[in-house]
């Protein structure tokens, strides 16, 4: 009995360990690839053509949204069905969009006004 907790012990070791790894990966990609996308956005806001600027804009935010979305849903999946995770995950794509000058309009507001899923 001894002997199995022991290797159930160990188990639980090197999970840990491995999902430690993976999230520090996870994250060294993520800065990179911010640090790419902060990048993009100053070679794209030099010139003025403003198709390229819009395209490149588009590419940082779907990108950086792509990104958020894999990092967060471990997270979101621990609070499932509830109308509370969006401001969660949203917090740092409405920082990118300040970043890249992004201006929003609502439409239809009065149909998201119920706090429900």
């Amino acid at each position: 009995d001894k002997l199995l907790s022991n290797k159930t012990e160990m188990q639980l070791e090197t999970c840990y360990m491995y999902m430690v790894a993976f999230c520090r990966s996870l994250v060294s990609w993520y800065l990179n690839l911010m640090v790419a996308v902060v990048v993009v956005d100053l070679v794209v806001s030099l010139f003025h053509n403003s198709k390229l600027r819009y395209y490149g804009c588009y590419f940082c935010y779907i990108m950086t949204a792509s990104t958020i979305s894999v990092i967060y849903m471990p997270f979101l999946l621990l609070r499932f069905h509830d109308p509370a995770n969006i401001l969660f995950a949203s917090q740092p794509a409405v920082m990118l969009a300040r970043l890249l000058g992004i201006e929003w309009e609502l439409r239809g507001g009065k149909y998201i006004a119920k706090d429900q899923a």
